[in-house]
């Protein structure tokens, strides 16, 4: 019998005790004041008086003392209610530490593995002499830190989830160039396991749809990338999308691959759990929990239908509005190259407090034809601006700069000069900080760790160049983006 269970019967043999005895003082009580009431021409009236007093007495005590033992049965039944409601939640809280116990030790592993293939390859690049071993290594490196960046990335999107901080943005893109993205960054992957890759598009899916992209994108990814790390050596992973009704998509994700317990399933979606099974092939137990976040605010659902054994079927409908202008012909231009000497005889000033980071960007630029004047805080790039303001086509600005910060240093340039672009170059890429950027006076954002495509994408639509698009006459961006000012 369970506890549960017990307990219950407890209550009902207490219930059943106290009932029968109020029922028989109730009788004793009732046949006491009924002998008394015939026989009180037999009795003396003192005597009489006083048997029917103590009679009433008699029954008013047995009443109240019947109420009270009601009202004692009420307070324990209650006290132990409370009790267990206590010790479910203190049994929850145990889980849950447990679980951020073991999410934390997982986290070191998940961490610090990348970090190893970064070190080690590294070094061995710098060791190697033949330049085919240094590309494998450096190849290597590469795939590591991306690796490591999408760790970094998982734990940022969740503590904006805690914190009631994860916002979406909705804009016209094209859901199959982003699929093509999304299944070319995953070709390496397939490859390594000789998977088969079956895509199926619903041909009457529309060119384009209204959505997050960036977060659409990032709940695909997760799942074909679960899909692929869980399905063995040459096994199939499917990925279908069709319309389910006019403005509504079904992504399905399934695999042929270890598959997921029954009992698993449910928690499967929780933060830092995962199945047994993925505990032993590695990962943070965030990614779903993430997914079913973005899927929720984006108004759909998410579900998953497996057997163990028998691989899994990731399944998310959402929403989506059809823009107006939903043609063929990709209106961001995204293929656009930008080749060398792409932006001769511009001068940027670059500032940037860390010394790497100012290498990077210089870097990134030596092909382009661009002069760049670095400032190495805050303070130095606005004493620079101002003895040249129309020297500069366009400033990188870091935020969290010695001296003088970026938004300070923004704020100060835009009392001299409304017109010159400035791009925030930091690693604060949260929603907030990119309206705090925008609204100190810049004109764009790039997250570091920067992207080269990104970096000469930003520059592209703040610069009249073949690459990209031109300002207006403020010089602000006229790409249509609300978030960004049209006016200083």
């Amino acid at each position: 019998m369970s506890k549960k269970a017990a307990n219950k019967r407890s209550k009902f043999i207490a219930r059943l005790v106290l009932g029968i005895s109020a029922l028989v003082l109730l009788g004793f009580s009732t046949v006491f004041a009924i002998i008394f009431f015939f026989m009180r021409d037999m009795l003396y009236d003192e005597f009489y008086t006083v048997m029917m007093v103590l009679a009433v007495v008699f029954g008013v005590v047995f009443f109240a003392v019947t109420f009270f033992i009601f009202y004692l049965i009420k307070v324990l039944n209650t006290q132990q209610t409370a009790d267990e409601k206590y010790r479910i939640d203190m049994a929850r809280e145990q889980a849950a530490s447990r679980a951020k116990s073991l999410f934390l030790s997982n986290m070191s592993h998940e961490i610090r593995t990348p970090m190893n293939a970064i070190m080690s390859m590294a070094h061995f690049a710098k060791a190697a002499d033949e330049p085919d071993k240094k590309d494998v290594y450096i190849e290597k490196v590469e795939t590591a830190s991306g690796h490591l960046l999408g760790i970094i990335n998982q734990v940022l999107d969740m503590s904006q989830i805690e914190a009631d901080k994860f916002y979406l943005t909705a804009k016209p893109f094209h859901l199959k160039e982003m699929l093509d993205g999304i299944i070319g960054a995953a070709g390496a992957a397939i490859a390594a396991k000789e998977i088969w890759l079956s895509v199926n598009i619903d041909k009457d899916i529309p060119v384009k749809v209204v959505a997050d992209e960036r977060r659409l994108s990032q709940v695909v990814t997760n799942l074909l990338s679960n899909a692929i790390k869980f399905t063995p050596y040459g096994g199939i992973v499917r990925l279908n999308v069709r319309i389910v009704s006019e403005r509504n998509l079904r992504f399905e994700i399934s695999d042929t691959g270890i598959g997921i317990p029954k009992d698993e399933q449910e928690r499967m979606f929780d933060a830092f759990e995962q199945s047994e099974e993925g505990r032993n092939i590695g990962g943070t137990g965030l990614g779903l929990a993430i997914c079913k976040k973005i899927v929720t605010m984006m108004g759909g659902g998410i579900w998953v239908d497996s057997q163990s054994g028998k691989g899994a079927t990731f399944t998310f409908i959402i929403p989506v509005e059809i823009p107006e202008d939903s043609s063929e012909e990709s209106g961001e231009n995204k293929h656009n190259t930008y080749g060398t000497g792409c932006f001769k005889d511009y001068t940027f000033l670059l500032a940037e407090d860390i010394e790497i980071n100012r290498e990077i960007i210089m870097t990134i630029l030596d092909d382009s034809g661009a002069e760049i004047v670095c400032a190495e805080d805050g303070a130095q790039a606005l004493r620079i601006f101002e003895a040249e303001p129309e020297r500069f086509d366009l400033i990188f600005m870091d935020l969290q700069m010695p001296v003088m910060d970026g938004l300070t240093t923004t704020r100060r340039i835009r009392e001299i000069n409304t017109e010159v672009p400035i791009i925030a170059m930091t690693a604060n890429v949260f929603p907030e900080d990119i309206d705090t950027c925008l609204a100190a006076g810049m004109n764009d954002h790039l997250g570091k760790p920067l992207q080269l495509d990104e970096v000469f994408e930003k520059i592209g639509k703040c610069l009249p160049t073949d690459g990209g698009n031109s300002t207006n006459g403020s010089g602000y961006l006229s790409n249509g983006d609300p978030h960004l000012p049209t006016t200083p």
